[in-house]
């Protein structure tokens, strides 16, 4: 296995806790030949399972100790569109202005960061073009929360989490304290779609 793609089960989050090195890096392009290699296969089905044992919607590369560009993404049905696990791949994000919501301001949590959450705003369509797990090029517009899920998570790649996109340093709270909060203001932006689209 290239020494760019090892995962180790026992790593899987504890090694990227925000400050970790990793976590801050700009990280590297996949080559076709190493997205469909056993490697990588290996290290999709780690986080596919590392996102579902967490009860996480989305999961990036370097959080896994991984400093490549790749996120992928599931979201159960009950209450928004059924997402099935997609892996992103080298996704490159772009904003569709004049549609709407224009933004989307909602609660984000991070497996990086736990116990917090921070009231984020990000554009509110946006469109992803990426390869697959077969190094096909596909392409998938998301609106509302589903744009702030592939946001959060291409900010990974980049070097970023959530609290940077932060407006102000007063807008985050405990976990404790998210739960307490009423629905309307707990559930706000929480809703949005998305359709894979022709990829250019």
């Amino acid at each position: 296995m290239p020494t760019s793609l090892r995962l180790l089960k026992h790593d899987l989050v504890c090694a990227s806790q925000h400050g970790a090195q990793l976590l801050r890096a700009q990280a590297t392009a996949f080559t076709p030949e190493e997205i469909k290699s056993p490697a990588t296969a290996d290290l999709l089905s780690q986080m596919k399972t590392m996102m579902r044992e967490t009860g996480g919607v989305g999961l990036a590369a370097p959080q896994v100790g991984v400093s490549k560009r790749l996120f992928v993404a599931e979201v159960e049905g009950d209450s928004a569109p059924a997402l099935p696990f997609t892996c992103f791949f080298n996704p490159r994000i772009a904003v569709l202005p004049g549609r709407h919501p224009a933004e989307n301001t909602s609660w984000e949590q991070c497996l990086s960061l736990p116990g917090i959450a921070g009231l984020v705003t990000r554009p509110g369509v946006v469109q992803v073009h990426f390869l697959d797990e077969r190094a096909r090029a596909r392409a998938l517009v998301a609106r509302g929360w589903f744009a702030t899920l592939v946001q959060h998570e291409a900010d990974h790649l980049d070097g970023r989490v959530y609290l940077h996109r932060l407006a102000s340093p007063h807008d985050w709270m405990y976990e404790e304290e998210l739960r307490a909060l009423p629905r309307d203001r707990l559930c706000v932006g929480m809703s949005g779609d998305f359709e894979f689209v022709e990829a250019e």
